[in-house]
């Protein structure tokens, strides 16, 4: 076999460290994504709830993905850490820190 050390990863991670998406799209994409997908049925958001979300309500952003020069900038300020903080999970704030602004009212 040749992985030899598998590290456990969250889909934000996942997201920004492989796909390079902008913070505020993989964290929309990943909150979408957690909530449709989980486990228990009684926890799960139905189809409807789901067309509420926000990241299905953005305007569209076709510039998702950060450069080179972004990621490595990106990984250098928040010291190769990148899984949100605690704080950041919130739209409003993720958003005023210049994350984005293209979440409709």
């Amino acid at each position: 076999m040749n992985i030899k050390k598998l590290y456990p990863r969250s889909l934000y991670d996942i997201l920004l460290r492989k796909y390079k998406l902008r913070p505020f799209e993989a964290q929309g994409l990943s909150d979408f994504l957690g909530k449709m997908l989980t486990w228990e049925p009684k926890d799960r958001l139905s189809a409807a709830q789901l067309l509420d979300h926000y990241w299905l309500n953005m305007i569209p952003n076709y510039n998702t993905h950060m450069t080179r020069e972004e990621h490595r900038e990106y990984k250098r300020v928040n010291g190769m850490s990148l899984t949100p903080s605690q704080k950041s999970s919130n739209v409003d704030e993720l958003s005023d820190s210049g994350f984005s602004d293209n979440v409709l009212p």
